[in-house]
């Protein structure tokens, strides 16, 4: 199992929001990961794990 420590983005004037712990199954491999609660799926996949394949928005088709 591969940990990830990242450390969690501060928030301007922003209560401090508790930290989460996840395991995320990613390509055959358990990644832990602890981050601000906030952090969306597509979050942790491209800003914790680097996997930037993952699109941010749909793409447009013509």
């Amino acid at each position: 199992m591969k940990h990830v420590e990242t450390p969690a983005r501060p928030a301007a004037a922003t209560p401090e929001l508790p930290g989460v712990e996840v395991t995320l199954h990613v390509n055959g491999d358990a990644c832990r990961l602890r981050f601000d609660a906030r952090v969306t799926l597509l979050g942790a996949l491209r800003d914790h794990l680097g996997l930037t394949g993952s699109p941010t928005r749909p793409s447009a088709t013509t």
